[in-house]
């Protein structure tokens, strides 16, 4: 048994997700945004072909940010065969939240019944890449020895519903796929160094590219406010830089595209997916998607494809692998680790 002091490494363990419901076809959204605004003159099959969504995961009424977390995080515990106690830290990293104020982490705790400390981590969609920098950095401080990360996504709550033209309607439109979704990883101490390399970076310059404006002090109990809205051309520009940037991280770190099994990607829509993947000079057959299921997963995209992929044994024990964030602010995060 090594001390504790001793396990200076970090591995990634059990990546776990939840995909509450039945799929919803995305054919029904599109009849009822066509129904909503028969102005708009959209044409059938619309979100298929330009996001590539064919499907959404949409949780049931009662269903919180919470539930998700938490269903997430104990299927996480089971398959390491642990329990709370093992348990030093809890981490809810989310878009979502159950409520303004305690913490969500505070909720999964209860509904976990963990007696450790939790704390909330919020990055947009790299919510839970930066959580898993959070956990990764209490190990090697020698302050926790494992770390459970959990993510609870309900965006579909707040899908757009009416738009006053096509300006506005294609302005929202990253926001319409939006799919519900849990996932969770348990962070620990290790005795070799199964999480390889992070970076991350930021542009506060263009963080209103991309918001939902609503839900702060700036546009408090504003429900015109509660929907994505993400101005494309510029939002593109602010990551004109950003496949350079990565490479050079990389080839910095050591690695490159070739060297990983599998890449995950933050997916908003399929075009957009291959633009990225062209950008970044990506092999195109080694990035896993989940977009056209699930659609757009906020902050699980990552771990859920991790999880998926782990259960269809796409990557197994040993590979290596690469998640790439990007997030409104804006953000970029990049992990590379061994599964």
């Amino acid at each position: 048994m090594i001390a504790r002091s001793e396990l200076t490494h970090v591995a990634l363990e059990a990546f776990s997700c939840v995909l509450p419901g039945a799929g919803r076809p995305t054919t029904e959204l599109e009849e009822s945004i066509a129904r909503d605004n028969p102005h708009l003159k959209l044409p059938p099959g619309f979100l298929a072909s330009l996001a590539g969504v064919h499907s959404l995961t949409v949780a049931p009424t009662g269903v919180f940010p919470s539930t998700l977390a938490a269903d997430a995080g104990r299927r996480c515990l089971e398959r390491r065969g642990l329990d709370g106690d093992d348990v030093d830290m809890l981490i809810f990293a989310s878009v979502s939240q159950d409520v303004l104020e305690p913490a969500t982490a505070n909720i999964v705790q209860q509904q976990l019944g963990l007696r450790c400390p939790v704390m909330d981590v919020k990055n947009a969609c790299n919510s839970f890449l930066n959580g898993m920098q959070v956990a990764a950095a209490f190990i090697k401080s020698g302050e926790c020895q494992r770390v459970l990360v959990t993510t609870g996504e309900t965006p579909s709550r707040i899908l757009r519903k009416r738009f006053e033209d096509r300006d506005d309607f294609w302005a929202s439109f990253s926001g319409i796929t939006l799919g519900d979704s849990g996932a969770a990883v348990l962070v620990e101490a290790a005795e070799s160094p199964r999480l390889k390399f992070m970076r991350f970076y930021s542009f506060g310059e263009a963080w209103a590219n991309a918001m939902v404006p609503g839900g702060g002090i700036r546009h408090l109990n504003s429900e015109e406010h509660m929907h994505f809205f993400c101005d494309g051309e510029r939002l593109k520009q602010s990551f004109m830089g950003v496949p350079k940037l990565v490479g050079d991280a990389l080839f910095e770190a050591g690695f490159s595209y070739g060297d990983f099994a599998q890449i995950f990607l933050h997916q908003v829509s399929s075009r957009y997916s291959q633009d990225i993947i062209r950008a970044f000079g990506m092999p195109a057959d080694r990035v896993f998607m989940t977009l056209s299921d699930f659609g757009n997963l906020v902050s699980a995209s990552i771990p859920v494809g991790v999880s998926t992929a782990c259960e269809r044994g796409i990557v197994n024990r040993g590979d290596l692998v690469l998640a790439i964030g990007m997030a409104s602010g804006i953000s970029v995060g990049l992990v590379v680790f061994t599964i």
